[in-house]
């Protein structure tokens, strides 16, 4: 595709907007003060063009009409968070972003997917630089939220922060989340894949430690072999 790919920051604004919420041990760590530079700087590479960063407001994410909005979670059950990582962008930004990354014949579909590949790599990458500050989040798959959702997570924010990219002349938003998590206490044979453990589970033969994500195979062997007990968990990202 040429030159190497770069992110390019814009100098007179700050990439990342953040309030001053510090409700939160999370929004104190060098991470969450970088999350700008950290989680935008491989989608140069990713994208196969110059991106231009700069700040945004959390709100505008949301103005525009047929917006779609791909989000996936990282969770902390012993720091009681989790961290939402969306991408956010118009339908006509979403299909150049996916003919950017997949080719000219991209259907809308295909798009949504490149955004989805944005999402993980992203989350990825934020699940990194909190691990060096002390949080084991573990990340679940992409998903689609409408934008009710995505402004019901915002209103249940315990902090926010927002870049804003552009790819030629297409806009997209990077949004960060911060929420509180609440453990539940559910029967065994109501688990499923994408659950979390919020506590070291133990069968008497396998033992999974808190923080662990649920494979469907997991929760099949809790839900077969361990009927009536009970399990505290975080569960998944609905949308």
């Amino acid at each position: 595709m040429g030159a190497p790919a770069r992110l390019l920051a814009a100098e007179d604004e700050q990439a990342c907007s953040m309030p001053p919420t510090k409700s939160h041990p999370l929004v104190r760590t060098a991470a969450w003060l970088d999350l700008g530079a950290r989680s935008t700087s491989p989608l140069g590479d990713l994208l196969g063009a110059p991106v231009l960063a700069s700040s945004i407001s959390i709100s505008t994410a949301t103005q525009s009409e047929g917006a779609l909005f791909i989000a996936a979670t990282l969770v902390d059950p012993s720091h009681a968070c989790e961290v939402v990582v969306s991408v956010v962008a118009s339908s006509e930004s979403s299909l150049e972003i996916g003919k950017q990354m997949l080719g000219p014949e991209t259907t809308d579909a295909e798009a949504a997917d490149a955004l989805a590949e944005i999402v993980n790599v992203v989350a990825g990458v934020v699940k990194s630089a909190f691990a060096m500050d002390g949080f084991s989040l573990t990340l679940g798959l992409p998903g689609r939220l409408s934008s009710a959702e995505f402004q019901e997570r915002q209103t249940r924010a315990l902090a926010r922060a927002a870049v804003n990219l552009t790819l030629g002349e297409h806009r997209f938003v990077l949004s960060y989340l911060l929420t509180q998590t609440t453990a539940v206490e559910l029967p065994a044979e109501q688990l499923h894949e994408g659950y979390v453990l919020a506590e070291d589970f133990r069968d008497g033969t396998v033992i999974l430690p808190i923080c662990t994500r649920l494979t469907e195979g997991a929760a099949r062997h809790i839900r077969e072999t361990c009927r009536g007990m009970r399990v505290l968990v975080c569960p998944p990202m609905q949308g």
